[in-house]
């Protein structure tokens, strides 16, 4: 309690963890990948699924949710990639030359107008640090 004017007040102390967290409604969900050459596809290429739609162009993959969400699961993800494979390969056995996908970057577009973006970089042991893991696990 302090007295502040002659008028005593209850102080109480919050720690930040537990106060309210106030979050903004997501209203669109967009992964972007960018693949090399830019000129793989002569015109754009178009994808429509009942989970998003997928437009290749210029340099460019766009996916666009169909629900927006704070955390694209992981199998979405993978269903994606999977997608986007099967779409380049085919491409590549018609025109004969290889190409480059980059990582995946997700987009979180707000009611507010704000747009927040993550790099998702998925990184896989080497097999070599996994045998010598078992190595090390075998004697003891």
């Amino acid at each position: 309690m302090i007295t502040c004017q002659g008028k005593e007040y209850w102080i109480f102390y919050t720690p930040l963890n537990y106060l309210p967290k106030f979050h903004m409604a997501i209203t669109k969900t967009i992964l972007l990948m960018e693949y090399n050459p830019l000129d793989y596809f002569e015109v754009p290429f178009n994808y429509i699924d009942e989970k998003y739609s997928l437009t290749v162009d210029n340099g460019i993959i766009e996916v666009t949710l169909s629900e927006p969400c704070d955390i694209v699961p992981r199998v979405l993800r993978k269903e994606i990639s999977n997608r986007i494979d099967l779409i380049f390969n085919a491409r590549m056995f018609s025109k004969h030359e290889r190409f480059e996908n980059g990582s995946i970057m997700i987009q979180k577009h707000f009611a507010d107008g704000k747009v927040s973006s993550d790099r998702v970089i998925e990184v896989k042991p080497p097999s070599y640090f996994i045998s010598s893991l078992f190595s090390i696990f075998q004697f003891v």
